[in-house]
């Protein structure tokens, strides 16, 4: 679950200089869908002779901007690319305003319809996002929403919250993360980033709350609440805790999961003097991966 980050920030970038190049094709008429000639069309970043930053969008039904409302449009099919990063939605906006000292800057970005955002092996798909700059904060809705890097995915069948100074992401609606043969379900997950020596970020810890559902090839332990240590492979599961593999099932207080030992324990609730108790099944071998239903 690496990277998220530049993958936003260049997100930013690329609808950034979607503005430059509706400046530079429309000149100073106004923009209409017949003045952006209709049809596909592709335009360069005039800026890439001195920037060396290359954009191409397309869009079938055109580039439109608005000055009034100090909005870009990119309609129909639309995608930008730059460089790795590709952005494809049915539309693509940008939201610019003036500064103080002069010049433009762009404060939120949408994209609606169909939204699929990839670069380096990651991408992040959704039914509609919205970028907003000044808090850094990106928001990808949708049935299902997700992001995927390297193999490693956070799902959620409402929206997905990155807010990229803070670098947490939070998944809400039936929300899931996935770490190999490791699964993590709940009604919301909020995942913990951390920067790596080499620049990229990655998960380290993910808190779950309500209907907490861990997956393991062997076990399904349940729950109200879940905090999952990423780094040292180990997770707790606290309130009203169920363990079943198999047929056989045990309940109690506290479940502790150690993933790299392949050991899951089940405490009681000293406090309420309520003991652990099971069902276990003659006959039964408890192998066999869980299912964690919703």
């Amino acid at each position: 679950m690496a990277a998220y980050r530049s993958a936003a920030t260049s997100l930013a970038t690329t609808l950034a200089l979607l503005i430059v190049t509706a400046l530079a094709a429309h000149g100073a008429a106004e923009s209409t869908p017949e003045a952006a000639g209709g049809g596909a069309s592709a335009v360069r970043d005039p800026a890439e002779a001195t920037a060396a930053l290359p954009i191409e969008i397309e869009a079938d039904q055109g580039i439109e901007w608005f000055r009034d409302q100090q909005i870009v449009y990119a309609r129909g099919n639309a995608r930008a690319v730059r460089g790795d990063l590709t952005v494809t939605a049915d539309v693509l906006g940008a939201r610019y305003r003036d500064r103080p000292e002069g010049g433009q800057e762009v404060w939120q970005l949408d994209a609606l319809g169909n939204v699929k955002i990839a670069s380096r092996g990651q991408t992040a798909v959704g039914d509609s996002g919205v970028f907003d700059l000044d808090t850094g904060v990106l928001l990808l809705h949708g049935t299902p929403t997700r992001m995927v890097s390297n193999g490693e995915m956070i799902s959620a069948n409402r929206e997905i919250e990155y807010a990229t100074k803070a670098q947490v992401i939070i998944a809400r609606g039936d929300a899931a993360a996935r770490q190999g043969d490791r699964l993590i379900r709940a009604d919301e997950i909020t995942a913990h980033l951390e920067r790596k020596a080499d620049g990229g970020t990655r998960v380290h810890r993910i808190e779950a709350s309500r209907d907490v559902s861990v997956v393991t090839a062997k076990e399904v332990i349940r729950g109200n609440r879940g905090d999952y240590d990423v780094t040292a492979g180990s997770a707790v599961v606290t309130g009203d805790v169920k363990i079943t593999r198999g047929a056989n099932q045990l309940s109690g207080c506290r479940g502790e999961i150690d993933f790299k030992a392949g050991v899951s324990r089940l405490l009681s609730c000293a406090s309420e003097d309520r003991p652990v108790r099971g069902l276990i099944m003659p006959g039964a071998s408890g192998e066999g991966r869980g299912t964690a239903p919703r």
